[in-house]
C-alpha cells in the first residue's frame, strides 16, 4: 500500500471517530476499506493505538 493511500485511509478513520467527551468506550476500532484502525481514549482525546 502506498504512503499516499495509507494517509488517506488514516484521515478517513480520524474523521469517523466519535466525540471522545461524550462517547463512553475507551477503545474504538474504525474500519476503512479493508483496513481497521484502533484508537484509545486518554484524557478525553483519541490516540492511535499501535
Amino acid at each position: 500500500m502506498s504512503d499516499k493511500l495509507k494517509a488517506k485511509n488514516l484521515k478517513a478513520a480520524i474523521q469517523r471517530l466519535p466525540d471522545p467527551k461524550t462517547y463512553g468506550a475507551d477503545v474504538v476500532t474504525v474500519a476503512v476499506d479493508k483496513n481497521s484502525y484502533t484508537f484509545e481514549k486518554n484524557n478525553k482525546e483519541w490516540y492511535f493505538k499501535f
